[in-house]
């Protein structure tokens, strides 16, 4: 990594909560950061988010409609039969414990939008067909999760990659990032990157 000397920093700017990279975890990150107080800023090192149209989940309201109904222990056994055993069988019981409360959340960003989940087994993938962001464009889950960030007050900065960490005390505090002109800024955040 290189060297960076305060002298060489632009501008510094202050959040409360600074979320880097802005694909699907960053974007649902954001999201909740801001639905929960928090001044958010995201930044990505190119021109745009985006998020994954398959997403997984365990007893989402979906799955239950649908009367899909998938053993925990079961899934929790056979994961970790895929992985010959190197995997932390604690995230796995996470996410089926917490990953319908995710897709429900962001089903229902989707129905504002006008939009609606089909259906697979664990998996739940947005219908994008015909739909339009209101530009002409194809809508995505990007365009909907960016578009309700924006809405709850997240600031986005863009072609802005991260180059370093900033620490005090063994803490993240913060990043110095480049900015579209390849400048150095630093990013203060104090609630958490």
């Amino acid at each position: 990594a290189p060297v960076i000397a305060d002298s060489d920093i632009v501008d510094t700017f202050e959040t409360e909560v600074l979320v880097v990279g802005g694909g699907t975890g960053g974007l649902f990150a954001a999201c909740s950061a801001a639905e929960n107080g928090a001044k958010t800023l995201v930044i990505d090192k190119v021109t745009s988010g985006g998020i994954r149209d398959d997403l997984g989940a365990i007893d989402s309201r979906y799955q239950k409609e649908w009367g899909t109904k998938i053993d925990k222990f079961d899934y929790i056994t056979e994961m970790t039969k895929i992985a010959a055993g190197h995997i932390d069988q604690r995230l796995v019981r996470l996410f089926c414990e917490e990953s319908a409360e995710t897709i429900d959340w962001y089903g229902d960003r989707l129905a504002d939008r006008g939009d609606r989940y089909i259906h697979f087994a664990t998996g739940h993938s947005p219908r994008w067909t015909g739909s339009d962001d209101g530009t002409g464009e194809t809508l995505n889950g990007a365009k909907v999760l960016t578009d309700y960030a924006t809405g709850l007050g997240v600031e986005f900065m863009y072609n802005t990659p991260m180059v370093e960490l900033v620490k005090e005390n063994d803490r993240v505090v913060g990043v110095i990032a480049e900015n579209e002109d390849g400048k150095y800024i630093r990013i203060n955040a104090s609630k958490g990157v």
